[in-house]
């Protein structure tokens, strides 16, 4: 009974202030879909390569071309030498793709 009298002053409420209510139930629906999609990203970022065996032992490469002249250039990878180079300095490196 004490449910159904909130429910019924909320929707007055409602009714009575139009823009007040579509203000906030735009800005709740701008919030929710921020919310998502950011979640959505996290979890793509996080998973990354998880369904390999071993997946702990995976890591990626960024690299930073820097131009003279020009802004830097990142990039996720490298050029296949800097696998040997790479594996002078860090031995524990078992193989590169």
């Amino acid at each position: 009974m004490l449910i159904s009298n909130y429910i019924t002053s909320a929707w007055r409420n409602l009714l009575h202030h139009k823009l007040f209510t579509t203000i906030n139930v735009f800005g709740l629906a701008i919030g929710l879909a921020a919310v998502i999609l950011i979640s959505l990203f996290v979890r793509d970022e996080l998973n990354y390569d998880k369904f390999w065996s071993k997946a702990d032992n995976i890591y990626r490469l960024h690299t930073t071309f820097k131009i003279p002249g020009r802004d830097p250039l990142f990039a996720v990878g490298a050029p296949a030498p800097i696998f040997h180079l790479i594996k002078k300095d860090f031995p524990e490196i078992e193989y590169a793709a």
